[in-house]
């Protein structure tokens, strides 16, 4: 292993310890992850109810018929129009709920850890010598502070959040879109290593203009911070 990949695990384990503190969190955000993705697999059945068994001939299953026979209802297509809409406003509803839970969550772990990484950012700043200020402009320090701690959030999100939302997303409506068309999942599933692909390609160029990008905001912001503390010394002449 060389030097320079040893010095970036050893960055990136240093950067999850922060989302470890939050960890009781992360049980809830997981959680409702994991029922975010059930829900959105629930969400092609009022339609197959629509088109199969109310405005089709398709036989009317018995869990659909056990259901409605629980209300008292009797299995006629303006029965199923009715329970395919209302099913649909249900499901869409109780994933709309899921969804603020899951973002509510998600930036309240996320903004305790910036701060907690700001935090530590900050004492850090304050121990450095006097050589370290004077070659560094008060802006860089400030966006070194105030942007560069949300790479905590972004990792956080690459690395265990976003990737275990769409691998139980995937899992759950592969399984139910295999059980409705094998063909037409399999040429869906086709597509992932395709995106891979391309991550994978643009993934390093992305870096580099995204480095150069940043270089450029605090380059920008040392410039602002600099003309603003210099406009009373102008003003006085």
């Amino acid at each position: 292993m060389s030097p320079e990949i040893a010095a970036t695990k050893h960055r990136y384990r240093r950067m999850l310890l922060y989302p470890l503190r939050q960890w009781r969190t992360f049980v809830v955000i997981l959680a409702l992850t994991a029922a975010t993705s059930f829900v959105t697999t629930l969400q092609p059945w009022p339609m197959k109810i629509l088109v199969d068994y109310a405005l089709g001939d398709t036989a009317v299953p018995a869990v659909v018929g056990s259901l409605l026979g629980n209300w008292n209802l009797t299995v006629t297509p303006f029965v199923l129009v009715v329970t395919a809409a209302l099913a649909s406003l249900g499901l869409y509803a109780l994933n709309a709920i899921l969804e603020v839970g899951l973002i509510w969550f998600w930036s309240a772990a996320g903004q305790r850890m910036v701060y907690d990484l700001a935090q530590k950012l900050f004492h850090r700043l304050q121990r450095l010598s006097l050589l370290f200020h004077s070659q560094r402009s008060v802006g860089d320090s400030l966006s070194r502070l105030t942007v560069d701690t949300y790479c905590v959030y972004t990792l956080t999100n690459a690395l265990l959040v976003s990737p275990a939302q769409q691998v139980l997303t995937l899992l759950s409506i592969g399984i139910v879109a295999w059980n409705l068309e094998p063909t037409l999942t399999l040429l869906s599933l086709a597509v992932a290593p395709l995106m891979g692909g391309s991550t994978l390609f643009f993934g390093a160029r992305l870096k580099r203009r995204t480095k150069l990008n940043r270089e450029a905001q605090s380059r920008l912001l040392s410039f602002v911070h600099q003309t603003f503390t210099a406009i009373p010394v102008v003003q006085a002449f």
